[in-house]
């Protein structure tokens, strides 16, 4: 493989050499080395892409834009000329025209060098805007169509090899009856909330179900709901939806020094519990990656106190939509009746008087009408 030149001459009978003739070949039995996309933009009826191609032997002789509704069978949009370049074709814009609304497409494109070998490139996926439907049109409560992708049917609280609830090993199953409104709208971004609360229960206890209960909530909502195709992923409702959704600003905490010293291993790592020799700085009320385990005993021990409650009504009446998604009963705006749900946030609750002293490591949720938090940990000493 590579570049040969050949050279001919003619003689005649005398012996007499007539002037050369030379004659480049280039023999080529590699596919060409490049042939990607990248995204830039798209519309309701329009992708556009930047392309790379390039054969560094016998050159490029085309570049064909190609797309796919199924990922599987493709039609060639347009197609450039080469005349045996080996110098990259590099960021190309060019822009697949004509496209259906609201439709997902698979892009790619495929290139062709002089000797006729061909590489297809590694496809992208981009879906088109709906005509129209603009974010700008959208509002708090409006109905979308959406349906998980590539997610579980089931998730389980043991997880790398530890049962993580503190309670025993717990499966929860998707809900496929469940309906989707709009919580929050941006040119960047929508976050769509369930319209009722999805079916199945976890039970969170202890040490560890304070230690793992955020991360166990929105990991068994983003591997149950998540949509691979769309990119959206998939959390669990949290103390700050809440709040936004109600208008309610929750007052900073006073600071506790108790007396014992217990804390669940999360506690150390979180911004507003100080153990031994300093406040954590990882985690916020709502934060998790990793998974704790475990309690244990502080030389010294203090923090500030993130619980609270209050009723939804006081902030947003019963016959606002806020109201009617945050309980999980759009169904019925303004009816009186309860559903029970977890918030994926922590808090803690410190108390004294002049018969005992209590901390208690609590998780947030909603139930009858209102935010709490279900104490999980806790000591208590009379």
């Amino acid at each position: 493989q590579g570049t040969s030149t050949i050279t001919a001459y003619t003689y005649d009978k005398a012996g007499n050499k007539t002037s050369s003739v030379s004659k480049e070949i280039k023999i080529d039995t590699s596919n060409p080395n490049t042939a990607t996309v990248s995204y830039v933009a798209h519309d309701t009826n329009s992708i556009t892409v930047r392309t790379t191609a390039q054969d560094t032997v016998s050159g490029l002789a085309k570049v064909e834009y190609q797309y796919s509704t199924d990922g599987t069978s493709y039609t060639t949009k347009d197609t450039t000329n080469y005349t045996g370049t080996t110098a990259a074709a590099t960021n190309n814009s060019y822009k697949y025209t004509g496209l259906k609304d609201g439709t997902k497409y698979w892009v790619r494109v495929k290139v062709t060098d002089m000797a006729g070998r061909t590489i297809e490139g590694t496809a992208i996926t981009q879906m088109t805007d709906k005509a129209g439907l603009s974010y700008d049109k959208l509002k708090l409560g409006d109905y979308i169509e959406y349906s998980p992708a590539g997610a579980s049917s089931s998730y389980s609280t043991t997880q790398d090899g530890a049962e993580r609830s503190g309670y025993k090993n717990q499966s929860i199953s998707r809900d496929t009856s469940l309906k989707w409104r709009i919580m929050t709208v941006s040119s960047s971004k929508t976050t769509l909330i369930s319209e009722t609360i999805p079916s199945g229960t976890l039970k969170l206890q202890g040490a560890n179900g304070y230690n793992n209960g955020v991360k166990l909530l929105n990991d068994a909502c983003n591997s149950l709901y998540k949509n691979t195709t769309l990119g959206a992923t998939a959390r669990n409702l949290n103390i700050d939806d809440v709040n936004s959704l109600m208008g309610y600003t929750p007052n900073v905490g006073s600071v506790y020094i108790p007396s014992n010293k217990y804390y669940p291993n999360i506690f150390k790592y979180e911004k507003t519990g100080y153990v031994n020799t300093s406040y954590g700085t990882l985690l916020g009320q709502s934060d998790q990656s990793s998974w704790y385990t475990g309690s244990y005993t502080a030389s010294n021990l203090m923090g500030r106190m993130t619980y609270y409650t209050y009723k939804l009504s006081i902030y947003k009446e019963r016959s606002t939509v806020q109201h009617a998604l945050a309980t999980g009963q759009p169904n019925s705006i303004g009816s009186t009746s309860h559903t029970t749900y977890w918030l994926a946030s922590r808090c803690v609750d410190y108390g004294a008087n002049t018969e005992e002293e209590w901390l208690n490591f609590r998780v947030f949720h909603v139930a009858s009408g209102g935010v709490d938090a279900n104490w999980l940990t806790y000591w208590r000493q009379c």
